[in-house]
């Protein structure tokens, strides 16, 4: 046999394999549809309660990825004097979400303080009803609700390394600080003066 007539055969058998193997392929009634994965989450409303300085406060159903700006107007929008240095207009909702927009506090307001945990303002816990992430240190950050002294240290650190935060949100690029840990103490701190 020549060289020419083994490379024949060989391509032969090769091409008579790939057949046979689309053939059964075709015909082979076991191969299962393509998975679709849909998230039934994602699909349904979101229902929020929206209080403080807006219109209309209340419980709203918004459509699956409704952005906070659409619970505000859905409350009717902003009632004059509304604070919106906190809050982070784009950020998107979650089902079952307390949604608080604070008033602009006086610039003669002199009540500086908060009851946390408990405390009447005449403990270590009072901090300050606006605290300035921008400003605030190590021990005053240490205050806020979740946030113990290594997470505050990153906070400054970060805050150091990037500069001010344009957002209460922001903080999310801080190693160890999540939505949550920000939405229990969102109403109490401030990125302006």
């Amino acid at each position: 046999m020549s060289l020419t007539r083994v490379g024949l055969s060989i391509g032969a058998v090769v091409a008579a394999v790939v057949a046979v193997y689309a053939l059964f392929q075709a015909f082979d009634g076991r191969t299962a549809p393509p998975i679709v994965i849909e998230d039934a989450a994602g699909l349904r409303p979101v229902v929020v309660d929206v209080r403080g300085a807006v219109e209309a406060p209340g419980v709203y159903e918004l459509p699956p990825g409704a952005r906070l700006q659409d619970a505000i107007v859905a409350a009717g929008g902003l009632s004059p004097g509304a604070d919106l240095s906190t809050i982070n207009l784009a950020r998107r909702v979650r089902d079952e979400e307390v949604v608080v927009v604070l008033d602009t506090p006086d610039p003669g307001d002199a009540s500086g303080t908060a009851v946390v945990d408990g405390l009447d303002g005449s403990g270590s816990g009072d901090i300050p009803v606006r605290m300035n992430i921008n400003t605030a240190t190590v021990s005053e950050l240490d205050l806020l609700p979740g946030v113990g002294e290594v997470i505050a240290e990153r906070i400054v650190s970060f805050r150091e390394e990037n500069g001010p935060f344009r957002s209460v949100d922001d903080l999310i690029h801080v190693e160890g600080v999540s939505d949550r840990t920000i939405d229990g103490f969102r109403d109490q701190v401030t990125v302006g003066p």
